[in-house]
């Protein structure tokens, strides 16, 4: 994950049967699939669970958007809370508001990680969008917006099922 890889299909399809083998009522899917194998293996989970894909939702941004977004982002490493450089600072830089442990960027949100993982979803996720499109259950959203307004898009898209 710190190179910016994604992990395993194998792997990560294993982890997605399991968990959707004792879920209960609907869910979210985040992330994955993240390539044509796995929404295939998705497609066959879901089939003998007698489930199916409501909608997959595209966010599209602009990359550079994404890098400074994310280079942005950091994390307390004592207890994990999420901070963010702009929208989100720690109160007193590099310090913890809740347990005063050191806040830092992560790892693979360095720009040169977000540009090798953005490298990586342009050929191995991007396919996923005409994939899904063909089926008829994709749509897009602006998510060079603010987050309060991307949000809101893909909740008047999903009604009800989205909350």
């Amino acid at each position: 994950m710190d190179a910016g890889k994604l992990v395993p299909d194998q792997v990560i399809t294993g982890l997605v049967e399991e968990f959707l083998r004792n879920a209960k009522g609907g869910c979210l899917l985040d992330g994955f699939p993240r390539t044509l194998p796995q929404a295939r293996a998705l497609d066959q989970m879901l089939a003998k669970l007698g489930e199916k894909l409501d909608y997959v939702v595209e966010v599209r941004t602009d990359p550079e958007l994404i890098v400074s977004r994310l280079a942005q982002r950091l994390v307390c490493t004592s207890c994990g809370a999420p901070y963010h450089a702009q929208s989100k600072p720690p109160r007193q830089e590099g310090k913890c508001d809740g347990c005063g442990g050191k806040v830092e960027r992560r790892a693979d949100d360095a720009p040169e990680t977000i540009r090798r993982r953005l490298a990586e979803y342009q050929e191995k996720t991007a396919p996923l969008v005409a994939y899904y499109r063909e089926k008829g259950i994709l749509f897009t959203v602006d998510g060079n917006l603010a987050r309060a307004e991307t949000y809101q898009q893909i909740k008047s898209k999903l009604g009800d099922a989205g909350e």
